[in-house]
């Protein structure tokens, strides 16, 4: 995560240049990333324009503070997935598959860089589009990481999952069931497709794959539009987020809201 200052008395025109110190945690023992970045803030809003070499991000201002987060989170993607996106009977408002498709690439693109890391919580794709789906997330930005759904082939509720991890990890850097992150200091969320409980219908599906809640907060998908936060569970779902990965300071923000 990295942090920009805004100055109070920013200028309305060219805007002020600033300087980001980015921080990244990859693995143990710690490393740190340091990056330059030009920080331009835009009048009227609460915004700050980030341009990463030749790329620009608008992030959110917290007084004179703009986060710039290098990890996010989304789920429940479905490209190639007939049921999102077709014409009559689609559950999201896109005429066709490819408008879906294209439309969900763009959004992650606009938020996430090369060299930030995002977790997939699962449902990449849709039933028999595997080849696609995997296709549609090379082109996404970013390191992914993949917490495997119910519609994924190396999702390990399916017998073969096994075989299919090998060709899911030519695009995932990670393929698992579950995880533990820190999202900031002593605090700490576990990270799944499935809720604690609760679904988009009933029954609760797949409860025999669920954790247990232990306390801890939740990220996951799964379950659509049905909620964006119940209790300690925070939907990261494309439904519920824009149609766009949400970072990390979203994350955080959201759990001091709920606590």
């Amino acid at each position: 995560m990295g942090i920009v200052w805004v100055p109070n008395d920013h200028p309305e025109s060219c805007g002020s240049i600033c300087f980001v110190v980015q921080y990244t945690c990859w693995s143990s023992p710690y490393r740190a990333r340091f990056t330059w970045f030009r920080a331009r803030f835009v009048p009227d809003t609460n915004e700050a324009d980030l341009y990463h070499g030749a790329r620009a991000q608008a992030v959110p201002i917290f007084g004179n503070l703009a986060y710039v987060s290098g990890i996010w989170f989304t789920s429940d993607t479905h490209f190639g997935h007939n049921a999102m996106a077709a014409t009559g009977k689609g559950w999201r408002p896109f005429a066709t598959v490819e408008e879906h498709d294209e439309h969900l690439i763009e959004r992650w693109n606009a938020v996430v860089r090369p060299d930030d890391h995002v977790w997939h919580l699962g449902d990449v794709g849709g039933p028999r589009s595997d080849d696609h789906a995997l296709a549609c997330v090379a082109r996404c930005n970013g390191h992914k990481h993949l917490i495997a759904g119910n519609h994924d082939a190396p999702w390990p509720g399916h017998r073969h999952a096994h075989r299919r991890q090998r060709t899911w990890l030519e695009v995932f850097d990670s393929v698992q069931a579950f995880a533990r992150r820190r999202v900031a200091k002593n605090l700490e969320v576990v990270l799944s497709h499935f809720p604690y409980e609760g679904d988009r219908g009933e029954p609760e599906r797949y409860p025999q794959y669920r954790l247990r809640d232990k306390g801890l907060w939740l990220l996951h998908g799964h379950v659509h539009d049905a909620w964006a936060v119940d209790g300690r569970q925070i939907n990261v779902g494309v439904d519920v987020c824009d149609w766009r990965p949400i970072g990390l300071h979203e994350v955080h923000t959201l759990i001091k809201e709920g606590s």
